[in-house]
């Protein structure tokens, strides 16, 4: 088993804990006007998510959770920068990352 199949499996265990699909759906509508704006909202992050490179724009302290840092390093085959250059881009499928958000906004 790799290293992203066991991450993706520990934070598919999590989720299932607290998976609300409603969850999900709020902060979509909050995040759906500033999607079509390039300049991120203050406190915010674009990060853009997969092959398809689709637009995310979270919140900064999300950041500081373990699981998105660890897919940050991942992304940037195991270094991570402290000065990011251009876009932040995850290499993980759009499905995996919106999971993610979920467990990572019933953190905070």
């Amino acid at each position: 088993m790799s290293y992203s199949e066991i991450i993706r499996r520990n934070i598919n265990l999590i989720i299932s804990k607290f998976h609300s699909k409603n969850t999900y759906k709020e902060l979509h509508r909050k995040d759906e006007k500033a999607k079509t704006n390039k300049v991120s909202r203050k406190g915010h992050v674009a990060l853009y998510v997969g092959k398809e490179k689709k637009r995310y724009e979270v919140p900064v302290k999300y950041l500081l959770h373990p699981s998105i840092q660890q897919l940050m390093i991942w992304s940037q085959h195991g270094e991570l920068e402290t000065k990011i250059d251009g876009p932040i881009e995850l290499a993980c499928t759009t499905q995996f990352f919106e999971d993610l958000l979920i467990l990572v906004k019933e953190y905070y």
